[in-house]
């Protein structure tokens, strides 16, 4: 519908809904053609340029203090379902229970383990697997953003709101993934060793 922006591709950002109202935009991994050009998108972690153009890391990464290996069971649910799905919004919270909606208040003042149990404990259930996202998502997800909104360096996108926002509210929509760049400071699993603690984008 009109606030998907009638999305009918993958390569346009394609949301799917739960029962219960939480949004996921599916991130495609392989080659990946929208009719007019075919780009070929792989799972890694990412440095970019100041132009936006990216060079992939490989699967243990040691970048400064910060750390991450890929986790070999997110590596083969990617590669055997050609991609995997992302939170559309920043998590709220319900009765301490994550939800991923527009027009909500942001999750805010969470720590990083409270983030993993938060993201794991989703739907209770072994139906579905729910993880905060690593390093290589979030990249990848970069990747994804930058070969086909036509932001060509969205990696290097500052937050365009000056002060904390409902999710989904500042603007900062790309291929319907909102507020990668805006809003909050993002937790993801990758590892900081210069203070014994984890990172965040």
């Amino acid at each position: 519908d009109d606030s998907t922006n009638n999305a009918t591709k993958v390569t346009d950002g394609i949301v799917i809904e739960d029962g219960e109202g939480n949004q996921f935009v599916w991130v495609p991994v392989g080659n990946i053609s929208n009719g007019e050009k075919t780009e070929n998108i792989k799972l890694d972690r990412y440095t970019f340029a100041d132009d936006g153009t990216e060079t992939g890391q490989g699967s243990n990464v040691i970048e400064y203090y910060y750390s991450e290996t890929l986790d070999s069971e997110f590596e083969k649910s990617v590669s055997s379902r050609g991609g995997y799905y992302i939170a559309r919004y920043e998590a709220s919270e319900n009765n301490s229970k994550a939800e991923v909606k527009a027009n909500a208040s942001v999750w805010n003042y969470v720590g990083q383990t409270e983030a993993i149990e938060a993201c794991e404990s989703m739907y209770g259930t072994t139906s579905y697997t729910t993880t905060l996202m690593n390093s290589y998502a979030w990249d990848t997800a970069l990747v994804f953003i930058q070969k086909f909104s036509g932001d060509t360096d969205y990696s290097k996108q500052i937050s365009l709101n000056s002060k904390l926002s409902d999710t989904g509210t500042s603007g900062d929509n790309k291929l319907n993934i909102n507020d990668m760049a805006s809003n909050v400071t993002e937790w993801t699993t990758e590892e900081c060793g210069a203070t014994a603690g984890l990172k965040t984008l």
